[in-house]
């Protein structure tokens, strides 16, 4: 990935949001609303534990996962850590298989589940072990100036500058960059309509935010001018600055004041955007960045603030995949407008009447969670699949009148359009959960042959099976092994992998006291590099450009009991394929056994291709919606009535992966 295009796009996704559109939120409705009673949720409290896991319900002081205090209180249900210790039964390493194996969902092995990353656990295991000490606020008249780390994704590292408080009110604190001039007027006014509106709103539709422990104790908006963003949340921004220097040690999120003035609309949407992504981080470490986004794009609309156009961004061009952001600066509006339509549809089906806790407190998968509130009898991801399903027909019909309202949701200003057939028939590349429409069709027959196998990344090789750490954001994937090390020991694997350069990386390292402290291994693979504060020694970024033999000496440790771990370790926003390893040896010998994984899972390199299709029956004034099973080789019939016309709806659902599987359609088009 090109380093500004990847920094561009991982600042619209998740934590790092809102980037400028040509229609962007300047055009949204007013707010529109009186001031409202003041929510029951009093303001958090600081954080009172490091790592316990999310509760039930929204309160006001819970603790988060991965904000790391001094003196963490013990919790009664605790996280895991990001440094497990080695699990009780090593597993060996599976035999090879020739035919792609389908990985179970994540939900029915919990070692096969990624660990929420944790800085603390990182920062203790990698760099020092000793006490941190709690964050220290000083207290700021207005007026007085204070340095912040900024964090512009046009820029390779942050950089500092100087901001001027100039308003505090019970809950925010605005800070203006020392060079910008604004009106003193329009940023108090905001202030309030921040503090009067916006605040308690989004908290009763999303719940309460946390604030890391010894911060300031309102939120602090800092208002610069932004050459890669529109504005941006950092969660990085909560830690002390002794695990992270680019830290600014509070709870707080950036505006671009040139892309937004104060006291806009757009400027108030952002605020309102910012703050639902610092409620979802208070609650879910691991959230991936394409739901985030959609969260706190429905968090706008609950407030009234509208952004029209998106289904012209959506539509109009390629489908784009709804689960994964791709590093092209060119399909960031349309992967925004997937996830806010594709948000505001779960919200009217699923969410209006039950509230937004089954998105907000759930801890699993985005493809469980999502699966399970359509209450059907399949499988995770199925449900899954079949939700984005039902979301892409309504894109196509928004027919409140059938199923009793499945294929409808509110504000689609446009639908989709159908690809005309050709008389030979059509042949296409579906991205993954990326919904595509062929037809109208005539009588006869239609008949569907899709690839029957979708690689997760790599290209073949010879070596099977794989280790993989599969891909996910704001999580620690390891791959543990104990070794008896020789005279003159030596370690060789053979890797490809795809990390989003300088914010994710993979370590091979080693440790001598049981998997306390562990040292990263460096090889003609890694780097020292650390632009961004996330490098813990020698670590692998960026991607592999293909399979790679690795050969690391481990000499300085000969005739010692060892434990060799592989990390794969992620932040916020984007990620790539992961971290695909195997062939691994010691002095020449295979290592076969007692492999004890957590989030790596063992795999081959292609994947089962799963489609789920839909048939659009349209026969005088009646149209019918109905799934297409699709047999184990990848082929599908779909009979069609002499006075019907049909339209076939296309996915590919294969969750894991961004890579594209051909079809093929013949039939007849409808005259």
């Amino acid at each position: 990935m090109a380093r500004q295009s990847s920094r561009l796009i991982r600042t619209t996704l998740c934590w790092l949001v809102l980037l400028t559109f040509a229609a962007g939120c300047s055009q949204a409705a007013p707010l529109g609303v009186t001031t409202p009673a003041p929510t029951a949720t009093p303001a958090a409290a600081p954080i009172a534990s490091a790592t316990p896991a999310p509760t039930a319900t929204p309160v006001a002081t819970p603790a988060p996962t991965a904000t790391p205090v001094a003196t963490p209180a013990p919790s009664a249900t605790p996280a895991p850590s990001a440094t497990p210790a080695p699990t009780a039964t090593p597993v060996a390493t599976p035999a090879p298989s020739a035919t792609p194996v389908e990985l179970l969902p994540k939900g029915d092995a919990p070692e096969r589940i990624p660990l929420p990353r944790d800085p603390l656990a990182l920062h203790r295991a990698f760099r020092d072990a000793a006490p941190i000490a709690p964050i220290a606020t000083a207290v700021v008249d207005i007026g007085a100036g204070e340095q912040f780390w900024l964090r512009d994704p046009a820029e390779t590292t942050p950089r500092r500058i100087t901001a001027i408080l100039r308003y505090r009110g019970p809950i925010v604190a605005l800070y203006v960059d020392a060079t910008s001039s604004v009106d003193q007027g329009a940023l108090e006014r905001a202030g309030q309509q921040f503090e009067q509106e916006i605040y308690p709103r989004i908290r009763a539709i999303f719940g309460a935010e946390q604030r890391p422990s010894g911060a300031t104790d309102r939120i602090t908006v800092l208002n610069t001018n932004l050459r890669g963003a529109g504005g941006y949340f950092s969660p990085q921004d909560w830690l002390p600055a002794e695990i992270d220097r680019f830290s600014n040690q509070r709870a707080m999120f950036v505006i671009g004041i040139n892309s937004y003035p104060i006291g806009s609309e757009g400027y108030l949407a952002t605020l309102a955007h910012e703050f639902v992504h610092m409620i979802d981080f208070s609650n879910h470490r691991r959230r991936a960045g394409w739901l985030s986004e959609g969260l706190a794009m429905l968090g706008e609309e609950r407030l009234g603030f509208l952004q029209p156009g998106a289904e012209a961004r959506y539509f109009a061009g390629p489908p784009v995949q709804l689960t994964s952001w791709s590093t092209d600066a060119g399909a960031v509006s349309a992967h925004y407008a997937a996830s806010r339509l594709f948000v505001r549809y779960v919200d009217h089906q699923y969410l209006r009447q039950r509230g937004l806790d089954p998105l907000m407190q759930a801890d699993a998968a985005p493809e469980a969670v999502l699966g399970r509130l359509t209450g059907r009898c399949c499988d995770d991801a199925r449900a899954f699949a079949d939700l984005v399903a039902d979301w892409g027909v309504a894109n196509l019909l928004d027919d409140p009148t059938i199923d009793e309202g499945r294929y409808a949701y509110p504000g689609l200003e446009r639908t989709a359009v159908p690809l005309a057939p050709d008389s030979a028939g059509a042949r296409a590349d579906a991205a993954p959960f990326a919904p595509q429409y062929h037809g109208p069709w005539g009588g006869g027959m239609l008949e569907f042959r899709g690839a029957t196998s979708v690689a997760l990344g790599p290209p073949a090789r010879d070596t099977t099976p794989i280790w993989w750490s599969q891909r996910d954001d704001q999580s620690t994937s390891t791959l543990t092994v104990p070794l008896a090390l020789g005279d003159a020991p030596e370690l060789r694997f053979a890797t490809w992998y795809e990390f989003e350069p300088g914010y994710d990386y993979g370590f091979v390292s080693l440790s001598t006291d049981g998997g306390a402290r562990w040292v990263t291994l460096a090889s003609e693979i890694t780097t020292s590099d650390d632009p961004h504060g996330q490098n813990y020694g020698a670590g692998v970024t960026g991607a592999s450009g293909g399979w790679r033999d690795v050969r690391v000496d481990l000499g300085q440790y000969a005739g010692r009991q060892v434990l060799l771990r592989f990390w794969a370790v992620t932040d916020a926003a984007l990620n790539g394929a992961g971290w695909f390893i195997g062939d691994v040896r010691l002095d020449g010998r295979s290592i076969t056994a007692g492999w004890q994984p957590q989030g790596f899972v063992a795999t081959t390199l292609d994947q089962p291709q799963r489609w789920t299709l839909r048939v659009i029956r349209r026969q005088a004034a009646a149209t019918r919606v109905e799934p297409v099973d699709v047999a184990a080789d990848g082929t599908a019939r779909v009979s069609i009535a002499d006075d019907e016309t049909v339209v076939l709806m296309v996915m590919a659902s294969t969750p894991g992966t961004t890579r594209s599987a051909p079809y093929w359609l013949a039939g007849t088009p409808a005259r």
